[in-house]
């Protein structure tokens, strides 16, 4: 190795030694041959705990966003088999046992006449972004959730509704509305209290929770009242899913 190639290799070392992103650099056998100090930060585990073992050890126990083992499918695993970069949430298991979110690129390593080398692997700690993505779903919730009964609210229902009635008149896509009031509710009301009243409205909105399809919404009008966006919906459907609906909470 001359002195210019090993001054480089020097350079290259403590550069990736000292960045903030974790790196490790597997073989095209998937073993690990570099590990820097970010990712023993970020994970926990050190060089010695993975350096010489193959990625798909149980170290990392990495897993998707839907929470299914994604060894094989990984970025590294794409790299390794097309060559190109591959980038994705995914989340390691920490030496401590918890679950750390990552966003980790892959990108192929080519040698002379392009021949593959290995792949290096990229990732960030994504735990902030975590806690801002939940904190903005939790602010989600609060604004268009109502509290009682836990669906949307009308505020959150009309922004759907109007979004359907435009992809009507773009599309043709259609759509159905079913509105729903409780009869006697206020006779229930002066008769067994408010109290009362709240438990049948939670009562009925689990009923539309549990026998909704995934591609529809309820959500609480007003008071006793509620309605139901169903999707590509044809008025016989429309009328056989409102008898359902009728006869679910009528018992």
């Amino acid at each position: 190795m001359t002195e210019s190639a090993f001054t480089q290799e020097i350079l290259y070392k403590h550069i990736l030694d000292n960045i903030s992103d974790g790196i490790y650099v597997i073989t095209p056998q998937r073993r690990i041959v570099y590990w820097n100090p970010a990712a023993e930060k970020i994970t926990g585990h050190t060089r010695q705990d993975v350096v010489g073992k193959t990625c798909c050890e149980t170290f990392l126990r990495q897993i998707d966003e839907e929470g299914s083992p994604s060894c094989g499918v990984c970025p590294g695993s794409l790299a390794l088999q097309d060559l190109t970069t591959h980038e994705k949430n995914v989340y390691f298991q920490h030496r401590d046992g918890f679950r750390v979110p990552v966003l980790l690129k892959a990108t192929p390593i080519l040698g002379p006449g392009g021949t593959l080398i290995g792949v290096a692997h990229i990732f960030q700690d994504n735990t902030t972004n975590e806690i801002i993505y939940q904190n903005l779903e939790e602010l989600k919730k609060q604004v268009y959730v109502d509290r009682l009964t836990g669906l949307f609210n009308r505020q959150y229902m009309e922004m759907r509704i109007s979004g359907k009635i435009d992809e009507f008149r773009r599309y043709n896509w259609k759509f159905g509305l079913i509105f729903i009031d409780v009869d006697h509710f206020k006779d229930v009301n002066d008769r067994y209290g408010h109290a009362a009243g709240d438990e049948i409205l939670r009562l009925v909105s689990q009923t539309f929770q549990a026998n909704t399809r995934p591609s529809d919404v309820f959500g609480r009008w007003g008071g006793e009242e509620f309605v139901g966006l169903i999707s590509s919906a044809e008025e016989q459907d429309l009328f056989k899913l409102a008898r359902r609906f009728r006869m679910l909470v009528a018992n």
